[in-house]
């Protein structure tokens, strides 16, 4: 039977071309599988997809009876409703341990680095399998991506390395001008407010069953948004009570100077500020030098103020 290669919903780069990747590897394993997604690529993510030479996964719904290669989650928040019905053999993620339960054995590759993608370059070289010149290119690509070209917190030692070592079967002589390249087109915000709270929107469930989203916006500068604050901060409230939320927040990372803001709407919001040590004004925080990880310092934070 076919194992469908899964990640999160809202879909960013990751979560696509770690798919692609780790499909091509498990192939080569003898496994048989494809790549899918929970959503179209984001523009980035289509761009590195058309440099490369790979289309866009099926986009799917539904995982009933289905096996699963998951990468980059194991939120059940972001995975399809029916993921309890589907078997899971292989998780490869680099987030904490989500709700997913296995009835059998399986794979799993989970190491705290700053992406999916290091973790799937380290799997080919630990099975002795020769990456390809196009699988090369989207794993560098994801890296740069995630880490924010290495400017996130979440950077390790292990993703730089990845990327010199991609870089060089890719054929990618200028790292940085590349990564700079991807992110130009990351950094459009010529979005409605709604789509760039849900561009990359991610859902979470404590152990305590507190539910909360956090969207991350990853802009050159945050004066880019000030014209666009009061229609972001509107689908934040209304994203909250729609799904009767703790909390529901859009990161916006400014690039440039490593720091982000939060737009919040949440019932802990006093608690949250004490915790990242700023004031939070009509729903909008201040700018939080240093933040620049929705996983390692904003995620953390809601959950330790949920109880």
């Amino acid at each position: 039977m076919e194992a469908l290669v899964l990640g999160h919903m809202n879909p960013d780069a990751d979560s696509i071309l770690s798919a692609i990747a780790l499909q091509n590897l498990m192939t080569q394993r003898g496994f048989k599988c494809k790549a899918c997604a929970q959503g179209k690529p984001t523009k980035d993510t289509a761009w590195a997809l058309d440099k490369f030479g790979f289309e866009a996964p099926e986009i799917i719904t539904s995982v009933k009876d289905q096996i699963l290669f998951l990468v980059d989650t194991t939120d059940t928040e972001q995975l399809p409703n029916d993921i309890a019905e589907a078997k899971i053999k292989l998780v490869v993620d680099h987030h904490h341990l989500g709700q997913i339960f296995t009835s059998e054995p399986l794979e799993m590759w989970v190491r705290p680095v700053g992406c999916c993608a290091t973790i799937i370059k380290e799997m080919y070289d630990a099975y002795k399998i020769e990456i390809p010149k196009n699988i090369a290119g989207i794993l560098m690509a994801t890296i740069l991506s995630d880490t924010m070209i290495f400017k996130s917190p979440t950077t390790t030692d292990a993703d730089i390395k990845a990327v010199e070592e991609l870089s060089k079967i890719a054929n990618i002589e200028n790292v940085k001008e590349f990564g700079m390249e991807m992110f130009t087109i990351k950094a459009n915000i010529n979005l409605p407010a709604i789509e760039l709270l849900n561009k990359d929107l991610k859902n979470f469930e404590t152990k305590e069953k507190c539910r909360f989203s956090i969207g991350h916006l990853e802009i050159m500068s945050i004066d880019l948004i000030k014209d666009k604050k009061d229609e972001l901060v509107a689908e934040v409230k209304k994203l909250k009570e729609k799904n009767n939320l703790h909390t529901a927040a859009l990161m916006v990372t400014d690039i440039e100077k490593e720091g982000s803001i939060l737009i919040i709407d949440s019932v802990a919001e006093e608690k949250i500020a004490q915790n990242l040590n700023c004031k939070i004004e009509n729903n909008v925080s201040d700018f939080l030098p240093g933040i620049m990880s929705r996983k390692k310092q904003i995620t953390p934070t809601i959950i330790n103020c949920c109880a």
